[in-house]
């Protein structure tokens, strides 16, 4: 039951890394090395969202219905939204990734950072729009998580379901989206 609801939940997570590869033209060949980096990153901050609420649960049991409040929350928020069209360009993370970083407008490969020249001559670190993207994903994952982790602990508080359950959602749709590609 965790699985399927994890599942269901995180499905969304395909069409959001779709967009998110399309906005950056991030080649076929390059999407796997993004995608396996997510992973990473998913299994480590999916062990620390679930590690807190799981201490949260077994310290408050009442915060199951603060979690309850706010997947209905959510809900409705997504239901008022939904004629909206995402809109990366003013996407407030890009803005301050691009105005805090030096960052190519080209690919560089699978590379996610390069050393260029700046604008005064000296070498220094690029970050790739590949990077870009990895970092757009992995936020786009913890959104995602703080919806999906609430709902699982209304199911069970095993930490070891919850979390097994996340991580095989994650990688089952991580599959599914080269499949769909």
């Amino acid at each position: 039951t965790g699985w399927i609801v994890e599942q269901t939940l995180a499905f969304d997570n395909v069409f959001v890394i779709s967009m998110i590869f399309a906005y950056f033209a991030i080649p076929p060949q390059y999407q796997h090395r993004v995608l396996f980096y997510g992973i990473l990153g998913v299994i480590v901050l999916r062990a620390i969202m679930i590690g807190l609420g799981a201490a949260l649960v077994h310290q408050f049991s009442w915060i199951l219905y603060v979690f309850s409040a706010f997947l209905i929350l959510t809900g409705i928020k997504m239901i008022l939204m939904a004629d909206q069209k995402p809109d990366l360009d003013n996407n407030r993370l890009l803005m301050w990734m691009r105005k805090h970083m030096r960052i190519t407008n080209e690919l560089h490969g699978q590379a996610f950072f390069v050393s260029r020249p700046d604008a005064r001559g000296h070498v220094a670190r690029h970050a790739t729009p590949l990077f870009l993207a990895l970092v757009l994903i992995e936020c786009a994952d913890i959104i995602f998580a703080v919806d999906s982790v609430p709902a699982i602990f209304a199911i069970t508080t095993d930490p070891f379901i919850v979390y097994t359950s996340n991580i095989f959602a994650i990688l089952g749709l991580r599959a599914l989206y080269f499949v769909l590609s």
